[in-house]
């Protein structure tokens, strides 16, 4: 998969250059992504709950609550790929029972789906949401789902301030 990553939609200015800020903003993405994989239920939460409010109240969704898009995939661009978190990712994902997704045809796909177990289903689930997952730039003065989600999981931010 190859994933858009917009660093400028992330980056608060500071000292480093554009390069080394986007590289550390997606270091602590990916140590973010990572963290969440252990938190199966929570996973679960965050997505019903991203789903739910943006359909039953569209108005209550605020940009960069999480970034629950496909599109940002920040564990596979720019090549910061010598991580330990991503590693972490890449081991989580070697996990995954993921044969359904060489079916030929979207029905197929689908009826294989429906045979995984619930823990299946489950792990999936969880890769996918801790990886579009992205850690927001608010803090305790300006909370947001983020934060919260940062603080229920223990994730200790890196020390710079591209976030």
């Amino acid at each position: 998969m190859n994933c858009a990553f917009d660093t400028k939609l992330f980056c608060k200015p500071f000292s480093e250059s554009v390069p080394m800020t986007a590289e550390l903003i997606i270091q602590e993405a990916q140590n973010f992504q990572a963290a969440l994989l252990t938190h199966d239920d929570l996973c679960f939460d965050i997505v019903v709950y991203q789903i739910a409010t943006s359909i039953l109240r569209p108005k209550l969704v605020r940009k960069c609550l999480l970034s629950m898009s496909a599109r940002y995939c920040p564990h596979e661009s720019d090549g910061i790929d010598q991580t330990v978190a991503y590693a972490e990712l890449g081991a989580f994902q070697d996990t995954l029972n993921l044969d359904w997704l060489d079916s030929i045809t979207e029905e197929d796909r689908f009826t294989d789906f429906l045979t995984l177990t619930a823990s299946e289903k489950s792990k999936i689930l969880t890769y996918c949401v801790s990886v579009m997952a992205f850690p927001s730039s608010a803090d305790e003065k300006t909370p947001s789902i983020s934060y919260m989600v940062e603080r229920l999981i223990d994730f200790q931010r890196q020390n710079f301030t591209g976030l």
